[in-house]
């Protein structure tokens, strides 16, 4: 039987009830043949973009309103079987650019509005033949910057407005044919900083305004030409935090600001991957002290508040804490405790209040390996083995040992550890989490779960699912703009200075409103507040 019209008749939509959610389960099916592998998502007005295989063209671009209906290929961009592969999906202007293959000129940058005729390469960087757009696209002041590669000045910074003409190289970082190789592009304090290789400093950390001039080294933080490879870069708003030769370091955009928060281990480097989370005001990381092991950590930018949360795995082995993912004001994660194996556990910040959730793998020692965690509608979602012989599934939590449940559907089941839930995005048209799945009936697919619980206009869970808010610009100088994405009608803003003392106090009463501080320089935490539920974050006065 074609699997197509197996999977169209069993699992077209399924209705699930866990807990109080009430879920809508729908699957695609793009490659009746095989895996479609969707990624690289970007919403588009009332639309997403999105790279699928259809099982006949490759991988190309596609477009999709939500419904299998509204869902289809945009261009064939490298002719016939072959793929193009869509990578690097960023929205400007009313289009999305990306970077993607054609069999004459090599992997170059894109542009779509959405449609085959308005589907076009920007411009041809590398020629002949060659691949020009490498990676790191990201929009900045209204124009993209990304890393790019030509024959006379190899890998170095690039800039474009969106147009052939006005696509250049925006800095010989190293002159000539050599690579500077800038990676790791992060937008902070109205700049771009990045790591990149000029020849005599080795890989630093470097910053752009969008100009020549204004793309300079921040800080040889190893002196000479030696690498300290600056990455995994994180912000809290008021400061820029990342990793260099294995340390904790951070930088408020000028060299006698870049310096090593703390030297966590003192015989050696102390982290690797450290998983950034903001929470509560401070950020949260994965750090190993060279004692301790791999354990949670918590700093506020200081040298004297960056300390270890809890020594989960008692000794020298470490918990490892990863998937750190913040859903009603308290901090969830995976960790292993040396007894359960990896699993779920929760902090609120403190030793004591940092406990394991639930064992979802109860064999002695053999975890559930949780991964790709999420929040979608006030309810954690995750991957995870429930035994040591079963496939990995999906799991709903509330953050609750009761309220954690598998939401596989039935006629199959979702799993393969190296697809479930491999990309994921949330997409406000329909208000549905969209995911990529393997399902024993389809192969790797594209998933959507809607959540149509009803929650009280003004419950905590409403609020919390539902509410965002943005203040820009940050750093500012005083005066800053609040944009809530819904109308916080009858709410609260209040602003506080690093003593605790509340310094301003207004009702809001739409979704965007300026603030004026008539306050010195420094760090404040701005507290939103409708009924019992709260959303805080930084903003810098310089």
């Amino acid at each position: 039987m074609n699997k197509a019209f197996l999977f169209t008749t069993l699992v077209v939509s399924l209705f699930f009830q866990p807990g109080n959610a009430q879920l809508i389960f729908k699957g695609f099916d793009f490659n009746p043949s095989g895996d479609a592998n969707p990624s690289g998502f970007v919403q588009f007005g009332n639309k997403f973009i999105f790279a699928s295989d259809d099982g006949v063209n490759g991988k190309e671009l596609w477009i999709s309103d939500g419904t299998t209906a509204g869902s289809h290929m945009i261009k064939d961009i490298n002719p016939g079987s072959l793929s193009s592969t869509p990578n690097n999906m960023v929205v400007m202007n009313g289009k999305v650019y990306f970077g993607a293959m054609e069999a004459t000129t090599g992997n170059e940058l894109w542009v779509t509005d959405g449609t085959a005729a308005g589907t076009q390469m920007v411009k041809d960087i590398y020629t002949p033949g060659g691949n020009g757009f490498q990676d790191g696209l990201r929009v900045y002041n209204g124009k993209l910057i990304f890393r790019a590669v030509e024959p006379t000045t190899g890998s170095e910074l690039w800039i474009s407005d969106g147009t052939g003409a006005g696509t250049n190289m925006l800095k010989d970082i190293r002159p000539g044919i050599q690579n500077s190789s800038p990676q790791h592009m992060h937008e902070f304090g109205g700049k771009v900083f990045f790591a990149a290789n000029d020849g005599t400093y080795g890989n630093e950390l470097w910053v752009t305004d969008g100009t020549d001039a204004g793309t300079v080294l921040v800080k040889d933080i190893l002196l000479g030409n030696n690498s300290s490879s600056p990455d995994y870069f994180f912000t809290d708003g008021a400061q820029l935090f990342f990793i260099a030769y294995g340390e904790f370091w951070m930088t408020t955009g000028t060299s006698t600001s870049t310096h090593m928060v703390k030297k966590i281990n003192p015989s050696g480097t102390s982290i690797t991957v450290p998983n950034w989370v903001l929470y509560n005001g401070n950020v949260y990381f994965q750090a190993n002290d060279g004692t301790h092991g791999a354990e949670l950590w918590v700093t506020d930018g200081s040298t004297a508040s960056t300390q270890m949360v809890a020594d989960i795995y008692p000794g020298s082995m470490g918990s490892n804490p990863a998937n750190m993912t913040v859903l009603n004001n308290k901090l969830y994660f995976s960790a292993n405790d040396g007894t359960t194996g990896d699993e779920l556990w929760v902090t609120d910040g403190t030793s004591a209040g940092t406990t394991l959730v639930t064992d979802l793998c109860p064999t002695a020692g053999i975890g559930s390996g949780i991964s790709n965690m999420t929040v979608y509608k006030n309810h954690l979602y995750f991957v995870a083995n429930p035994s040591s012989i079963a496939n990995r599934q999906l799991w709903q939590s509330d953050g609750t040992s009761a309220g954690t449940i598998t939401i596989t559907p039935p006629g199959g089941s979702l799993n393969s550890p190296a697809v479930l839930l491999k990309e994921y995005f949330r997409f406000s048209a329909d208000s549905s989490l969209y995911f990529n799945a393997h399902f024993t009936v389809t192969g790797e697919e594209l998933w959507k779960i809607t959540d149509t619980t009803w929650y009280p206009s003004n419950s905590i869970a409403h609020i919390a699912a539902t509410n965002t808010f943005a203040l820009y610009p940050n750093p500012n100088t005083g005066t800053f703009t609040l944009e809530t994405t819904n109308d916080f009608k009858n709410g609260i803003v209040s602003v506080y200075d690093i003593m605790g003392r509340e310094i301003y106090q207004s009702p809001i009463t739409n979704s965007k409103s300026q603030i004026t501080l008539n306050s010195p320089k420094g760090i404040y935490l701005v507290k939103l507040q409708l009924n019992d539920a709260v959303l805080t974050k930084r903003v810098t006065i310089e």
